[in-house]
This record gives C-alpha cells, structure tokens and sequence, in this order.
C-alpha cells in the first residue's frame, strides 16, 4: 500500500481516472486560446503572412493559376504545393484577399490541425508505453504555452508545417497500432497508401518517414509472396493522389517532378564557402538569401529574371552547389553535421533569423527551453530503443529522412516544428521515468509500459 501513496502514484491514478475530460479540456483550450490570442493584436496578427505561399494563394484566387511567388510578373511557379495553395485561395475569393475575415478562417483551420496533431501525438505516445501523465503534461505544454502561436496559427496558414507534422503523427500512430495488431489487410495497406501519397504531397520528407515505417509493418508481418501486390497498391495509392500534380508539372516544365523544383535554391542558401566558418551566422545567412533568393532582393530577383523559368534558375543554383560540395566534401559534412545539430539544439540567431534584432531574455529562455526538452527528449529515444525497440524503431525511421533532408539545408523554426511535437512527448515520458524511480518508496515499472 506505501507505493500507492507516493506522489508520482496518485498523480497517474488521478490522470488515468480523468484521463477523458483533461483531453477534451486540454484540446479545447488549445484550439479557443489560440483564436483568442489573435485578438489581442489584430493589426499584426490578423493581417496576411506574406510569404512566397501567400503570393501565390492571392495570384490563384484572382487567375486559378498557381504564379507569382516572388511577386507580381515572376511567373508560374514551382517553388510551392498545392493544397494549402487552393484552399487558401478559395478561402480568398468567398472572403477576398487579404481581408481579417479571410485570415481568421484560415487561422481557424491552421488551429484546428495544429490540435489534429497534438492529439495524434497523445495516442501514439500510449502506443509507446508513455504513460498517462505525462502525455497529459506534454499536451498542456504544447496547447495552452503559447510558445509557437505566431507559427502555428499565422506562419502556418497557407505553409504546411502544421499539416506537414499531422499527418507525420497520425502516420507513427496508424504504424504502431498496425504493428501491434499484426498483419494488416489490404484495406489498411490502401489506406495507408492513400495517405502517405497526401503526405508526400505536402512534405517528402514526412511521407519517407511513413513509407519507411510500413516496410518494416510489412516485412515483419507479411510474407514475401504479399510484397509485390503490397508495392503495386502503395504505387496505386500514390498515383491516386499525385498523379495531377505530375501531370501538371510534366505539362508546364516537361520533365518528371513529383514534388517541388526549388530544392536548389534551398541547398545553394545554406552550402556555400562564407556558411563554413562564419564569425556572424545569421548576418551570413541574410547576406546569402539577398544574394540568391528572388524573394529578398533586386538583385536576386533580376538574376531570377535571366533564366525563363523558375526551375531553371533553381537548377544552376543547384548545379553551382553540388559542383562545391564536390569540390569540398570536409566544409560539406561540417555544414551537415551543424544542421543536424541546429534542428535538435537551436543556436540564438535562428529565434530572429530575419530581423536585425538582438536577442533578448525571452528568445534565451525559448532556447533554453528547447535545449532541456531535446536533451530529453533524445535520453528518451535511446532509453525506449532499449526498452522497446520494435516500438520506438518506428519513431527513428519517421524522424530520420526529415533530419537528413533538413540537414542538407538552413534549419529553421518552420522545419523544426516537424520535430517538435515528438521531442516533446520523449521528454516528459522520459522525466517521468525519471521521477518514478526517484522518488523514495515508489515502484517503478517497465521503462516502457505495454501499450492498452
């Protein structure tokens, strides 16, 4: 009876027998806070985010052509998506461009999946053996501290990084629970077809991650003699939702592009001779995306102008880049391994990467912040893999090719939330593990705890 008294026992006790009305409570104050926190600066919060998805939102609006990126006459574009660009879009032409009306829908929709995602988070945590508390505490953090705000319900309106993280959670979810039911039918493998190839219309990186996460469902559970049917049922779901946007791509620059055509500029920002050793990062970074990206400078953008389509002036940036990286493969793994580092430890520049502002108290106590839940987060990831590998294999092969293709580019905030959601859920699971333990006269049990 003495375990039963300690405080980390009737903590979980009190969270499992409320563990129903905390999450409606939780989720609801994320979705109504977030609302609410745009009314308290209207002027700055409800006006639109003029991103390059923004241009291209209002040019679609006005012509139902996706164009403009960089501005008005910069063309037709490859540089983005096409959801969120039509629903934006559609959204701008009941409620016209760039009117609070239209921004609060789309915020209302941002919210809605940035609350899709944290749910999803929760459930595939309990697949992990994350106990009740702490999946109730990572999810009081992500919903109610409004640490991303801005990103998730301003930024985040026509960009896809909410929907982008989403869709990767409901994919370790779906992979946990297929996992542990065992072998999945063909509906379920449909299924999963079709929404890895919405996936990877959003984010390729995402949709890798869950591809990667069903072979390993498949080769555990069905046999080979299934395999070939399973891969002619993922290429059938993938065509199904990809296939426009091929065409479209095929028709526009004639060549096969399944996704977007400005991975070279991406890589060109951030692999260059002045990002190896630079005494000012960020001043660097700048520098660099006033140099080569159309969207930040004249000079840019005249340069973008001499070729006659965006995908070649992204293709010799690309070119130029990988013909340097050939020519310096140490500087390139150096800049490969500081991304790395940079997505899971955020240096102090990347909180004001575009502004000239000096860093304050709150963006150290936002690193700070990010730097304790990482470190968490990855004792977590080693601890689980340990406990439960089969499980928390499944967390490593969706992180890994959105680390690896991030870490060929500049990280940014926007890139790092696809990874935040999870770290957070890692690191209360693992304090939790800790304090159980700690905690004098309690019985801890497994690290991680079948999930039920």
């Amino acid at each position: 009876m003495a375990d039963a008294r300690t405080f980390p026992a009737r903590v979980g006790e009190l969270a499992r027998r409320h563990e129903a009305r905390l999450l409606v409570l939780l989720l609801g104050i994320g979705f109504v806070g977030r609302l609410a926190w745009l009314f308290l600066n209207t002027e700055e919060r409800l006006r639109a985010h003029r991103s390059e998805m923004w241009h291209v939102a209002a040019h679609w609006a006005k012509t139902g052509v996706m164009a403009d990126a960089y501005g008005e006459g910069s063309g037709i574009s490859s540089h983005v998506g096409p959801v969120n660009i039509v629903i934006a879009g559609t959204l701008y032409r009941i409620f016209g461009i760039d009117t609070p009306a239209a921004e609060f829908a789309l915020s209302a929709i941002a919210a809605a999946v940035t609350i899709a995602l944290f749910w999803f988070l929760y459930k595939a945590a309990g697949e992990l053996g994350i106990a009740t508390a702490p999946r109730l505490a990572a999810l009081a953090t992500l919903a109610i501290l409004p640490l991303n705000f801005y990103l998730e319900i301003v930024d985040f309106r026509i960009r896809e990084g909410a929907l982008g993280a989403m869709l990767a959670a409901a994919m370790l979810w779906w992979l946990l629970v297929m996992d542990r039911q065992g072998r999945p039918g063909w509906r379920t493998i449909a299924g999963f077809a079709l929404l890895g190839g919405f996936a990877f219309l959003i984010n390729p990186g995402v949709a890798l991650g869950g591809y990667a996460g069903l072979g390993f469902v498949i080769l555990r559970h069905v046999p080979w003699t299934g395999w070939p049917l399973t891969a002619a049922v993922l290429l059938a779901g993938f065509l199904a939702i990809n296939g426009a946007w091929i065409i479209r791509n095929f028709e526009v620059y004639d060549r096969f592009m399944p996704s977007r055509g400005n991975f070279g500029l991406e890589l060109s920002t951030a692999n260059h001779p002045a990002a190896v050793n630079p005494a000012d990062p960020r001043s660097v970074f700048q520098a660099r995306m006033r140099e080569v990206h159309p969207f930040f400078s004249d000079e840019a953008y005249t340069r973008f102008k001499a070729y006659p389509r965006d995908v070649d002036y992204f293709d010799s940036l690309g070119d130029e880049t990988r013909a340097w990286i050939a020519a310096n493969p140490g500087d390139f793994a150096t800049l490969t391994v500081r991304h790395v580092k940079e997505l899971w430890f955020p240096p102090i520049w990347l909180y004001n990467l575009y502004s000239q502002a000096q860093p304050d108290t709150t963006d150290r106590i936002k690193q700070a912040w990010a730097w304790g839940f990482a470190a968490f987060a990855l004792l977590g990831l080693v601890a689980g893999l340990v406990a439960a590998p089969r499980r928390y294999l499944f967390v490593v092969l969706g992180m890994l090719p959105t680390v690896m293709l991030y870490s060929l580019v500049q990280p940014t905030s926007r890139y790092r939330y696809l990874l935040l959601g999870v770290i957070t859920y890692l690191a209360f699971g693992f304090a939790w593990r800790l304090l159980e333990r700690a905690w004098p006269g309690h019985r801890a049990g497994p690290f991680s705890s079948p999930p039920g």
